[in-house]
């Protein structure tokens, strides 16, 4: 499906799964560790993945920037402080902002891969780096 067919319809859905598309957009050698893991490590790979979607803010192929009402959700002063639920909290958050940006990619036509077919469903990820 490409863009310009999404766009001939009143609405549309978007599947995303973040970690392929992060290993794509950023060229990373394996998925960042923010969801599994003991809380440091959950707490630092919600780090990094903030840092990451910094980057974005001068992507040549879609610049992301992200206001300051949602700032503190990449602030890693605050992501150290976080416990329990709040930190659950912020991982979804982040997980929000990639998926925002991904499905950004897709409606803009960028290039990317389908996985799977319409009798199973499918995901598409963005091919090459973002930044």
């Amino acid at each position: 499906m490409t863009a310009a067919v999404v766009f001939c319809h009143p609405t549309w859905q978007f599947e995303c799964y973040p970690h392929p598309s992060l290993i794509e957009c950023f060229g990373l050698p394996e998925r960042l560790l923010y969801k599994k893991g003991d809380v440091a490590a959950k707490k630092s790979g919600q780090i990094q993945l903030a840092n990451l979607l910094r980057q974005l803010e001068h992507s040549p192929r879609l610049p992301f920037v992200i206001g300051p009402e949602w700032a503190e959700l990449l602030d890693a002063e605050r992501i150290q402080g976080l416990r329990g639920k709040a930190l659950k909290s912020n991982e979804d958050a982040l997980d929000a902002l990639v998926c925002l940006y991904i499905a950004a990619l897709y409606a803009l036509g960028s290039s990317g891969r389908l996985y799977g077919d319409t009798e199973q469903g499918y995901i598409w990820v963005p091919t090459g780096l973002c930044c």
